[in-house]
């Protein structure tokens, strides 16, 4: 199920409140000891609400020169290209999915700060394709935006952070 990102990211919340209620009323309504019920469904709420976290894809999808759309996809979803062309969305667990709908290239742009182990690379998204990306759940810089100068102590295990951009933009640095 893909859907709007500010409504996908509060439904885990909502969900957990929903829970909770209906425990309440459920035990209220047989009579028992209706705290425990709310209780009972407050830790019913938190795990399908944690469940639903780790479940989810944050998933951006670029439009047009530097305008983006952001979404949640909630297990194996699609998105439907200007083309007419779907995209498959597979679940996949703290990644982010870059869906390119727009006629030039994107560069998803790896900011290092510290100490990464392991080789990381920038990545080139044509039109009309995606990307899973397994570095971050989420794009910290889109287009224009500049990423922090900061660089953390040095025992910082470091960080990756990314930035969408046109290709463009990256090129001419």
């Amino acid at each position: 199920m893909l859907v709007n990102y500010y409504f996908g990211a509060i439904l885990p919340f909502v969900l957990w409140l929903v829970v909770t209620i209906i425990f309440h009323r459920i035990w209220k309504k047989f009579q028992k000891n209706e705290s425990r019920g709310a209780v009972i469904g407050f830790i019913t709420g938190i795990l399908l609400s944690v469940v639903l976290y780790i479940w989810s894809v944050n998933v951006y999808v670029v439009t047009a020169e530097k305008e983006y759309k952001a979404y949640v996809s909630y297990g194996s979803s699609s998105y439907k290209l200007k083309s007419g062309r779907k995209i498959r969305i597979k679940p996949a667990v703290f990644s982010c999915a870059i869906i390119n709908d727009w006629n030039e290239n994107v560069v998803l742009q790896k900011i290092i700060y510290g100490r990464v182990d392991g080789f990381v690379r920038d990545q080139l998204i044509r039109p009309g394709e995606s990307i899973i990306n397994s570095e971050s759940s989420k794009i910290s810089y889109f287009f224009e935006e500049q990423p922090d100068q900061k660089i953390y102590s040095k025992t910082d295990k470091g960080r990756i952070q990314l930035w969408l951009r046109t290709e463009g933009e990256y090129m001419s640095e």
